[in-house]
């Protein structure tokens, strides 16, 4: 067995539990009586446990087993999730996930458990979808009457030491001491394999019972075992729902299925540079034979791209409630009531970008919870509710994300900032962000650990200049409301390319210098004031057509525009637009004037990039 690939997937799969847990911890919150949310919560934790349990992370193992217990009598007693048992299951979470965050990126606790489990065999492994464990038809009737008994499914591990003489008989003994109490179900290895002593210092065994989990560990307590785990599991997990009798089959969370893949940023930027290179290279070719491959190659590459590039995006809503669970911590913290309300489309963006957003969030809702959001008591003075509100709404418009962030606090006073500036020697007709966020700036006699003087909107300022080409801006009600707007611009971080055909070369011209583009109509051509086509000068890849004798042959054209010069521009072909990383796009140098080598993901390109400057010539 790899054992750092197991702990490392144990880690990957953490996340995904406890990442699952906060969205519905929140959604119980909402609906404290919706049974549904109590057992997927339940079979989250329980897997959780299964899987540190069998990795032998005891301290997580356990504090998921209390997080279970007070499941259960929840479950038990058919009762409401209150306050108390919410609080106490995300403060079990937070447990959890710094036990989580203590373990080595590797997975691993500490040598003598990477050692001790390098020697154990294969185990199938739980997971948040179910389990893994396969049972026959004959099995699964065995589970069913288990169920109708309303008995517990049990998995049990057992270690023997290893300096134990005989193995077999040791394992059969306990399996015999179990079989007085329970129904085993099945013991693995099989007892038929008794000829291979060395496999039974290691056995699993599934039953089911009613027995407590203290007299079934007695029953286990023989010399010579080195460890046991006892895992209780749910029966109903591994029963087609038809076949589930005296419960209500469950309604699935609106939580996607987790068939993820978890890859580094940095990585699909590089897979998406080599496919979009390949595509390029291949519009090189030419001919008959290599123009047919072309056109049979090129709508994979294009499926490719279409898949990487949804790789490289994130949604946005999904992320963003997150936040949630920070507005609870500050809402107890400061003893400020307040919650927030996430309004928001599908909007997508790159995950680089998505980082720089979170950041950016967190930041100004601390500072809307310590400075905006006032204390119940001066609330309840000024006529609002005593439970205070944040609203982070996101849209698109006009191809632009717009993320606002809205709390109902105190507001700014506007002319008191301007005052403020004006002492401080600022210029008090900035925009009112620009003022704040001056290094040192601030409205507040105190200083806290969450905000305030030193750690300002400056850090805001910062962050946002890592989105390029996004702004923000603040607008205020003194003692209603505050707004941040944050815009980003549509293709944020990309350079968007038109490829086209000029002879054997392929050439590439930046989207954001083309107005328009067609098949030439030879009618347009005029030579009145010099060589025209539809009034506008004529450029090839080489720079503007003067003489024109013979119509030139090429059939499509580019409309282009920079720095208040317009042109045409003349190509063979126009084949298809790429969108490129800026990260991975690199000009080296003029082949000819304001023609251009490139490299993308440290590769040269086979096209010829085009600088709009060529309408300066």
């Amino acid at each position: 067995m790899n054992t750092t690939n197991l702990q490392e997937h144990f880690l990957e799969d953490a996340a995904v539990f406890t990442e699952n847990l906060t969205d519905l911890l929140f959604r119980l919150e909402e609906n404290p009586d919706n049974r549904s949310l109590v057992n997927q919560i339940f079979r989250h934790i329980h897997s959780l446990k299964s899987e540190a349990a069998y990795l032998h992370y005891e301290e997580i193992a356990e504090e998921a087993h209390k997080l279970e217990s007070l499941l259960e009598d929840v479950r038990r007693d058919n009762a409401t999730a209150g306050t108390s048992v919410l609080n106490s299951l995300f403060s079990g979470l937070d447990r959890i996930q710094e036990q989580i965050h203590k373990l080595p990126e590797s997975g691993g606790s500490d040598t003598e458990t990477a050692v001790r489990i390098a020697e154990e065999p294969e185990a199938p492994k739980a997971s948040s979808a179910g389990s893994s464990f396969i049972f026959s038809d004959f099995e699964k009737a065995i589970l069913q009457e288990a169920f109708n008994r309303e008995e517990t499914l049990f998995h049990l591990t057992v270690d023997l030491e290893r300096s134990t003489p005989l193995k077999y008989p040791k394992a059969f003994l306990i399996i015999n001491n179990l079989e007085l109490l329970v129904n085993v179900i099945r013991v693995t290895p099989s007892f038929s394999d008794k000829g291979d002593d060395e496999k039974f210092r290691h056995f699993q065994v599934l039953f089911t019972g009613d027995q407590s989990e203290e007299k079934i560990r007695k029953a286990l307590n023989v010399d010579q075992v080195e460890r046991v785990t006892l895992t209780p599991m749910e029966i109903n997990h591994y029963l087609d729902s038809e076949g589930i009798t005296g419960v209500e089959a469950e309604v699935p969370a609106a939580l996607p299925e987790d068939r993820s893949v978890r890859i580094d940023a940095s990585r699909l930027e590089e897979l998406h540079g080599l496919v979009e290179e390949l595509k390029i290279r291949l519009s090189g070719w030419h001919g008959d034979e290599s123009g047919t491959l072309l056109k049979e190659i090129i709508p994979y590459l294009d499926g490719m791209s279409g898949i990487l590039k949804a790789m490289r995006l994130a949604g946005i809503s999904s992320e963003f409630h997150r936040l949630k669970r920070l507005v609870r911590d500050l809402s107890g913290k400061l003893k400020k009531p307040a919650g927030i309300k996430i309004i928001s489309d599908e909007s997508r963006v790159e995950r680089r970008i998505l980082q720089s957003l979170m950041e950016i969030l967190t930041h100004l809702v601390r500072n809307a919870m310590d400075h905006g959001i006032e204390s119940p008591e001066k609330r309840k003075q000024a006529g609002k509710a005593e439970q205070g509100i944040l609203i982070l709404q996101v849209e698109t418009r006009e191809g632009d994300l717009h993320i606002s962030l809205i709390d109902d606090g105190a507001g700014i006073n506007e002319n008191v900032v301007r005052q403020a500036a004006a002492l401080e020697g600022l210029d008090e007709n900035l925009p009112m962000f620009d003022i704040l966020a001056v290094p040192g700036f601030s409205l507040s006699d105190n200083v806290t650990d969450l905000s305030g003087r030193g750690v300002g909107l400056d850090l805001v300022a910062d962050l946002i200049k890592e989105i390029p080409g996004a702004t923000i801006k603040l607008d205020s009600i003194p003692g209603k409301s505050t707004t941040f707007e944050i815009t980003i611009p549509r293709k944020v971080n990309m350079k968007v390319i038109m490829l086209g055909r000029s002879g054997n070369d392929t050439i590439a011209i930046e989207d954001k210098y083309i107005l328009e583009s067609g098949k030439i109509e030879k009618d347009q051509y005029s030579t009145d004031r010099g060589f025209l086509y539809a009034g506008l000068p004529v450029y090839s890849v080489r720079g503007r057509i003067i003489h024109g004798g013979e119509y030139p042959s090429q059939n499509y054209f580019l409309k282009i525009s920079y720095r208040g010069n317009t042109g045409i521009l003349l190509l063979d072909e126009l084949l298809f637009e790429q969108e490129i990383p800026e990260s991975q796009f690199t000009m080296l140098e003029e082949v000819t004037p304001h023609l251009y080598r490139v490299r993308i993901a440290g590769r040269e390109a086979e096209f010829r990039y085009l600088h709009g400057a060529i309408l300066s010539r």
